[in-house]
């Protein structure tokens, strides 16, 4: 049997939700179209093209092709809604969100294609000039900063775009399909134009930094590196005493590490899925190759030194003592070993003496910067960032030599989250166009740096300007050498 047109004018379809209060309802009025070549045959393949209008005035099109006997066996369809009002979602909204919408449009362009029974599905989402109203009193809102998360997708234009990958064809992000060289990049159209907020350390040579800031500065885009403790409220106190020191002979770093699990045995955290054997074997090849080119001359040891301590857990200090005295002007010296790391620079007249152990047998993370002048002492700690909202704690020495007083004072400036903090900086950058404090060439040196630690240890010979110009081929911006 065999249909050769089915036709459709002025055709309407609706759909309601009365689970929710208020309940939700929409619907496609105005629809128009065919649907041609239907028959029994197991092979046979009609097409369709249906046009539309959601509430009369968001065209929504539906075409392709569709085995109408088994649509398991053979779907290639695509269906695209434009300019729908996000406001017509409330009830969702409110309910799960917690919050009203009060602007904003939605646009998707969605792909399904099943051959024999595999599925290839793409969602291509744009949400465009979105904006929250009046908070609800819904108890089953997610409990997550909404507005902010929402405020950091968007890009120049006020858009906020979502790309779904292939959810039959792929498992997640760290699937051999994506993963292998000649895969196509899901992510490319969704991301293209936007903001960057990347974890430490930002890449694993300064080559692929370098990149990175080319990449965003060519794009007009924020690229921002994750480094949470320069956002804590302490950091800031810590920043503000050291400027108002005089004559400071010594700043002591000191970092205690400790074992991971009695911080986060007690958290429900999800289990964690191991990765499949080809998956792994191939990520942690391609994390060697980039190593060996980031630290071609090195020995085994310092490959190990560098991948494992100084861009896992030492660019964490590097970075918080650049925030706090500035670029150095010279690395001195370097020890190096799997559990103790030692690093002397100097800034201008000021030595500073960096040390990182692990104590595996302590559970007391402590990360320690001392400043030493000859009348104030001034002594930063931070606790495990695993403890959550733990506060740092800023100490304070001071005298008078002469009389033999002398006077400590111990302050907490706050429980605010540095994580927070700096998300909260990054949205605040991509509002005002202002770098952040730790920008993409912030981190870049950071890189540079560490690359530089490698090279005196493997040379026994000290660095000068080790995290210096020569390492960005001039790539500052124009806003960071105004800043600066």
């Amino acid at each position: 049997m065999s249909v050769k047109k089915i036709l459709l004018h002025a055709g309407a379809a609706n759909f309601s939700d009365l689970s929710l209060q208020p309940n939700f309802a929409t619907g496609i009025q105005s629809i128009e179209g065919t649907v041609t070549g239907l028959s029994s045959k197991p092979n046979s393949r009609a097409k369709v093209d249906i046009h539309g209008a959601v509430d009369q005035f968001s065209p929504v099109a539906i075409t392709g092709e569709v085995n109408v006997l088994s649509a398991a066996l053979y779907t290639d369809l695509s269906l695209s809604f434009r300019n729908m009002e996000l406001s017509t979602f409330n009830p969702y909204s409110g309910k799960f969100a917690g919050y009203n919408i009060t602007k904003g449009k939605l646009t998707t362009e969605l792909h399904y294609k099943v051959d024999g029974r595999k599925l290839d599905a793409q969602h291509h989402i744009i949400v465009e000039q979105l904006e929250f109203g009046d908070k609800t009193a819904s108890k089953d809102a997610v409990s997550l900063p909404v507005k902010l998360a929402v405020s950091l997708l968007k890009d120049r234009n006020g858009k906020t775009q979502f790309l779904l990958i292939p959810t039959n064809v792929v498992t997640g992000i760290e699937d051999k399909q994506i993963l292998a060289a000649d895969a196509a990049n899901y992510f490319a159209a969704a991301w293209a134009g936007r903001h960057v907020f990347v974890e430490k350390p930002m890449c694993f040579s300064a080559a692929e930094g370098q990149a990175m800031v080319a990449a965003a500065d060519q794009a007009g885009v924020i690229l921002m590196v994750g480094y949470p403790k320069r956002y804590d409220p302490a950091f800031t106190r810590m920043r503000e005493e050291t400027a108002e020191l005089e004559g400071a002979r010594l700043l002591r770093v000191t970092t205690s590490e400790s074992p991971l699990r009695p911080y986060i045995g007690h958290y429900p955290l999800l289990p964690r899925v191991p990765l499949p054997a080809e998956v792994a074997d191939g990520l942690r090849a391609d994390s060697q190759q980039r190593i060996k080119a980031a630290t071609s001359t090195a020995t085994d040891l310092e490959r190990q030194v560098y991948e494992m301590v100084l861009l896992d857990t030492l660019v964490h200090e590097l970075n918080t003592v650049r925030g706090l005295l500035g670029e150095p002007t010279r690395l001195d010296y370097a020890s190096l070993a799997l559990d103790h790391v030692t690093v002397m620079l100097r800034f201008g007249d000021l030595p500073t003496a960096i040390h990182w152990i692990d104590l595996p047998g302590i559970a007391r993370y402590e990360m320690e910067f001392a400043l030493y002048a000859p009348d104030r002492r001034l002594r930063l700690t931070f606790p495990s960032p695993f403890l959550r909202n733990e506060a740092a704690v800023l100490e304070i020495e001071g005298g008078t030599g002469s009389t033999g007083r002398s006077w400590r004072t111990e302050e907490v400036v706050g429980y605010e989250s540095g994580f927070k903090n700096e998300l909260m900086a990054f949205h605040d950058s991509i509002v005002t166009g202002r770098p952040p404090p730790t920008s993409g060439r912030d981190g870049l040196r950071d890189v540079i740096l560490c690359q530089a630690i490698i090279d005196s240890h493997h040379r026994s010979a000290p660095v000068d300007d080790p995290t210096g110009p020569g390492g960005f081929g001039g790539m500052e911006s124009p806003q960071e050498r105004t800043t600066a």
